[in-house]
């Protein structure tokens, strides 16, 4: 499947598209004069792109990254833990747990416990006799109460010393000291638990590692994901700042490229319940309307560079595989039909689209990303 790329760059690579496959596919079908400047409602339609932007040297870019998309074991740790943890919550079925030894770091302790404070129980610092689930090592209760499990067998009893941090959530036990009295009930296996986060997130596992292994493997991707939309981003960045504007655009391209970033403002707005001028302040901290203009200024920019280099570098495709990549295109989108969206689209909308990813892959492969996850 295509991922989905942040805001910023799904505006730079398919603008266009995007309110098209929302339901604008309806117009341009019947420009009257298509090879005309002052009728091109796309840069693919201008006769000749170097009549209005003259375009810097695009080989040999250097990409620079600042983020850090280092995936490290303690950040899986800290992500497996913490569902491994709110899995317990929902676990009921035990199994037969381990009695014939004592609590060790990593096991999953059934306890039941009271907090007394000077002596008398304290609101919420009992299970009531429900019992408990806890992971030793997660560190999920208060400092001392978690080491002081280990080495205890199940059905002792033991009174653990402790004192809550001065900036515990609970005003009243700030800073108190208690004693938890604990009773060790007995220890569960991982594959309990494991089996119910499997259950909650329709997987099948049936230990932490698994578990464990699977935060892994997600945070990767994640990880991964974010760095090639950050090096695409980057990408598109440096190319608009490569154009020099030699002759203002034809009004009629410039009305699209506006109409196609309201669109996009509005689409943005819908989804979060909100409207064009407040996303608009909030992520950009400008108008709803130097947002469009500045946008689609910048991407009629970024189409023209594009066209250019796809023209210096032989990178213009064929009709027939314009029309392979458009139907593998809208399958990965989710469409089942696509042959029902092409018959009323606007092929240019697609060409353009794809134009501007291989530009993308081709300056990528001609420059420099620091730093590199390849």
């Amino acid at each position: 499947m295509k991922r989905i790329r942040k805001i910023v760059s799904a505006l730079a690579i398919s603008g266009m598209l995007a309110t098209m496959l929302a339901g604008c596919t309806e117009q341009n079908n019947a420009n009257t004069n298509a090879n005309s400047d002052t009728a091109a409602t796309s840069i693919m339609q201008l006769e000749d792109v170097t009549q209005y932007v003259e375009v810097g040297e695009y080989k040999g870019l250097n990409i620079t990254l600042d983020a850090d998309y280092t995936v490290n074991e303690e950040l899986i740790k800290n992500y497996s833990d913490y569902y491994f943890n709110l899995a317990m919550q929902y676990c009921s079925d035990y199994g037969e747990m381990i009695t014939d030894r004592a609590i060790e770091e990593g096991d999953i302790a059934h306890i039941d416990y009271t907090g007394y404070r000077d002596g008398e129980p304290f609101e919420r610092g009992s299970t009531d006799g429900m019992g408990a689930l806890l992971l030793i090592g997660s560190d999920s209760y208060i400092d001392g109460f978690e080491d002081g499990l280990v080495g205890v067998m199940p059905g002792e009893t033991v009174d653990l010393n402790l004192t809550f941090p001065e900036n515990y959530g609970e005003p009243d036990l700030a800073g108190a000291d208690v004693v938890f009295t604990v009773t060790v009930n007995g220890i569960v296996k991982e594959e309990a638990v494991a089996a119910t986060w499997g259950m909650l997130y329709g997987l099948d596992v049936t230990t932490k590692q698994e578990v464990e292994d699977y935060y892994r493997n997600a945070l990767t991707m994640s990880a991964r994901e974010n760095y090639e939309t950050d090096v695409e981003n980057a990408i598109v960045s440096q190319l608009i700042d490569l154009v020099t504007v030699k002759k203002e655009f034809p009004g009629a391209l410039i009305l699209t490229y506006q109409g196609s970033a309201q669109d996009v403002l509005n689409y943005y707005a819908q989804t979060n319940n909100t409207d064009a001028e407040t996303i608009a302040n909030q992520y950009f901290g400008i108008t709803a309307q130097d947002y469009v203009v500045n946008e689609s200024y910048k991407q009629i920019k970024f189409a023209a560079v594009c066209r250019y280099i796809a023209e210096q570098e032989n990178l213009l495709i064929s009709d027939e595989e314009l029309n392979n990549r458009a139907v593998e295109y809208l399958l990965d989108l989710g469409y089942e039909n696509p042959g029902e969206v092409l018959a009323t689209a606007d092929m240019e909308d697609f060409r353009l689209t794809f134009l501007q990813e291989d530009v993308i892959a081709y300056v990528r492969s001609v420059g420099t990303i620091t730093p590199s996850l390849d």
